[in-house]
């Protein structure tokens, strides 16, 4: 009798951590964030991260590396006002043109930091170029929310990397700035893109398993981009 009780005690439990819907009790964001714990191990392992970690990455890697993701932020600001033109949803459109913005002003002065007078003329490396083609699909044919949380890995994945590897607290030799100012382990601009798609979640306006495939897509790009490092 008492193992029948413990046992339904059990089933109790887990009964009351799933909704009505079937969805579990997490937010949409932890929910995200749980199921792509493989992706983000694979990152924080990458040979740009343990590089700087040993300080031994060579700097003819990092420059090339650079290159690309200057080029990748220069492109997605031009995703994401795509993505800011197709929207209908004023609270979209104020987080996209914040996001939008904020990318003018890194590439701006990433295109000067790099010496690059012509992103055009940099060619991209597959993981790069695969990245930026995930984030013209859900551009161009999706609803925006999917986009926004195409978006969210990027934004996530780098100030988590900086509290694992001790951004701030350490040395990474010639890295340190570098980590220190893009593996900010304080930054959580994120928050305004999981509260967005947390609200669509509630509502039912965003469905969970395709804004899975859509973040592990990302996750995935985020971490092959990393690993593409010699």
């Amino acid at each position: 009798m008492m193992r029948f009780l413990l046992t339904l005690q059990v089933v109790c439990v887990l009964f009351v951590a799933v909704k009505a819907d079937g969805h579990s009790e997490l937010k949409l964001s932890e929910y995200l964030w749980e199921e792509t714990y493989q992706e983000q191990q694979a990152a924080l392992n990458s040979s740009l991260i343990k590089g700087m970690v040993s300080t031994k990455l060579n700097p003819a890697s990092f420059g090339a590396y650079m290159n690309q993701d200057v080029v990748y932020i220069y492109n997605a600001q031009r995703l994401i006002q795509i993505a800011l033109q197709r929207s209908k949803d004023p609270q979209h459109r104020q987080l996209l043109q914040k996001m939008s913005e904020s990318y003018r002003e890194l590439y701006e002065y990433l295109l000067v930091a790099w010496r690059i007078k012509y992103p055009s003329g940099i060619k991209l490396d597959g993981p790069c170029s695969r990245y930026l083609n995930h984030l013209y699909d859900m551009a161009i044919n999706y609803h925006t929310i999917y986009f926004v949380t195409a978006m969210i890995p990027c934004y996530k994945l780098w100030p988590w990397l900086g509290n694992q590897i001790g951004s701030k607290q350490k040395s990474f030799g010639v890295y340190t700035q570098w980590v220190e100012e893009n593996l900010d382990p304080n930054y959580a601009g994120f928050t305004d893109l999981e509260e967005v798609i947390n609200r669509a979640d509630e509502v039912g306006k965003i469905d969970r398993q395709m804004a899975l495939r859509t973040y592990k897509r990302s996750m995935e790009n985020e971490r092959d981009f990393f690993s593409s490092v010699p």
